[in-house]
């Protein structure tokens, strides 16, 4: 949508065409709310102390609150680590996500319209699939390799650099939106859901939601940072005299050294990365009348 906005615009105005995509935006809200709901949790009752093998007692396991929560979330020296190769990464995507377009307009001018509907379908077909077949290969993999979950995304951020090349510096619209772009997001975007698996699972079931919203939060902030830095560079470049075009260099760098770091970083995790991280499995159904399970691959 955020792709195909660049073509609605021009029939529909830029007005328009937000009160539509917002209009989108609720409709799936509302499908989620109907569609999708909680696990279901154990009740109060439940939690009483239950009697041991010797007729004792053992007391149930205290809920933490926020600021214990909080402390185990960073506590956790791989947790934190996934954090911050996390927020390399959001940076590399962000720059792609909100520079390509000004890319594409600079390098390839005669090609608006194609961009905005090619690049769509590029997003959304090689997104989704790189993210289901890293689950995938993430489960398969980890069957005989305890580290696969980490490796996975180290394998995406370092093979997909040639390709982020390729659509950056090809002279060609189709070999670089087809064979750079489109590759590149079948090859990079594979690393979300094994790392998300790997944080869930060396966490206790009681702060898992509050780490998920410290992630989203921490990484969404250093992908919009890169956003900023990067348009601020680019305007102080164009000041100077640069072409506009200088913006597919920028790109790239920025691309290259986010991914890098990040790869890096994720390798190192894996170091950390053991058989037994995992605390406990949620074998609750995520959709009603469905067998989708959160995580079925312990």
């Amino acid at each position: 949508m955020a792709s195909m906005c660049i073509s609605m615009s021009a029939d529909l105005g830029w007005r328009n065409t937000c009160f539509l995509i917002a209009t989108i935006g609720f409709c799936i809200s509302v499908i989620e709310v109907v569609s999708i709901r909680e696990p279901q949790r154990p009740s109060r009752k439940s939690k009483l102390p239950a009697l041991n093998a010797e007729g004792g007692h053992i007391p149930a396991a205290a809920k933490k609150n926020f600021v214990q929560a909080i402390w185990a979330i960073f506590s956790n020296e791989l947790v934190v680590l996934v954090f911050a190769a996390s927020s390399l990464r959001y940076m590399g995507g962000y720059v792609i996500a909100g520079y390509l377009p000004a890319l594409f307009a600079s390098v390839f001018p005669n090609f608006d319209d194609q961009y905005s509907y090619i690049n769509a379908y590029v997003v959304a077909g090689g997104g989704f699939i790189s993210s289901w077949l890293g689950g995938m290969l993430a489960d398969k993999w980890r069957a005989v390799e305890p580290r696969a979950r980490m490796y996975l995304p180290v394998c995406g951020c370092f093979g997909s650099l040639p390709f982020m090349a390729i659509c950056c510096l090809a002279s060609d619209f189709y070999v670089s939106i087809f064979l750079g772009l489109f590759v590149e997001y079948l090859i990079a975007e594979c690393w979300f859901g094994p790392v998300v698996a790997t944080m869930q699972s060396a966490l206790e079931a009681d702060c898992r939601a509050l780490a998920i919203a410290c992630f989203t939060l921490i990484a969404t902030f250093f992908g919009s940072l890169a956003s900023y830095i990067l348009g601020y560079i680019y305007d102080a470049m164009l000041a100077r005299g640069y072409p506009d075009t200088i913006i597919r260099w920028l790109v790239l760098w920025s691309v290259v050294t986010s991914y890098v770091f990040a790869g890096a970083l994720f390798l190192y995790c894996a170091t950390l990365t053991r058989l037994d991280t995992l605390v406990t499995q949620e074998k609750k159904p995520l959709l009603r009348g469905k067998g989708l399970f959160i995580d079925s691959s312990e």
